[in-house]
């Protein structure tokens, strides 16, 4: 019998994505039901998928072509409920080597177009009129990736991976003892403040603040390459990936 994960899903370790697969493997060879190992990993594999990217994907089905179908709450947790009891549904992301947010919301786009497919065969056997009723869907269908919608869906998974991974930083440096580190870096990469300026308002001498700072800064691009590690980040990309994610957050 394999050991229970002790993984704690506030602080993701580097070994995150082996983690996952391992979960995956086990649930797929498993079956969801059986073994409580593996219904354990699979419950919280499910749990963290659904706590990472609920926000982002309401934020995609709110800005979706789809949005007339029901509220965004609905249709994120229907697409959840259909996917993820589905042992092989995430086995099929990492066979398909897209980053794992793009995967999401792909399949919520498909499942808001199966859900309008179901409706209009519903409303076809009731013999009632489509285009009274459904007009303001009647070309969502046929209508491409709303490109507008997927922009506002990576805003909102960037800020939320960066507010994770300073998150998971500071905790790191106050756990350790070096708070400060962490005071100087948000005064003077979030704040705007001069490392002097920081530096005194902290009581640190100003020779050691940009050291600390960035001792702080580096701890915040750690839990970046972790938490990117999940989205099928290469190790070779992560400094494009950790750059977008700056951007995106800055525009």
């Amino acid at each position: 019998m394999r050991p229970r994960s002790t993984i704690q899903f506030d602080h993701f370790p580097t070994t995150e994505r082996t983690w996952i697969v391992e979960r995956i493997e086990a649930n797929i060879e498993g079956g969801i039901n059986e073994a409580p190992v593996c219904h354990d990993g699979a419950s919280a594999l499910r749990r963290h998928v659904m706590e990472r990217y609920a926000a982002s994907l309401r934020v995609y089905a709110q800005g979706s072509s789809f949005r007339w179908l029901d509220d965004a709450d609905s249709l994120v947790n229907g697409f959840f409920v259909s996917r993820l009891a589905r042992p092989e549904y995430l086995a099929q992301w990492i066979a398909s080597a897209m980053p794992l947010r793009r995967f999401l919301a792909n399949g919520l786009l498909l499942f808001m177009r199966e859900q309008h497919r179901a409706r209009t065969r519903r409303v076809k056997r009731l013999g009632a009129s489509i285009d009274a009723m459904f007009s303001r869907g009647a070309d969502a269908l046929a209508a491409p990736i709303d490109a507008s919608a997927f922009a506002q869906f990576e805003r909102e998974w960037a800020r939320e991976v960066l507010g994770q991974a300073c998150a998971q930083a500071q905790a790191v440096l106050e756990s350790t003892g070096k708070s400060f580190a962490w005071r100087l870096f948000e005064r003077h990469f979030l704040d705007g403040a001069t490392y002097q300026e920081a530096a005194r308002e902290l009581g640190v001498r100003d020779e050691s603040a940009r050291p600390f700072a960035r001792l702080a800064q580096a701890k915040v691009r750690e839990a970046l390459k972790s938490l990117l590690a999940l989205e099928g980040v290469a190790e070779s990309d992560m400094d494009c990936a950790i750059a977008n994610i700056y951007r995106i957050v800055a525009t």
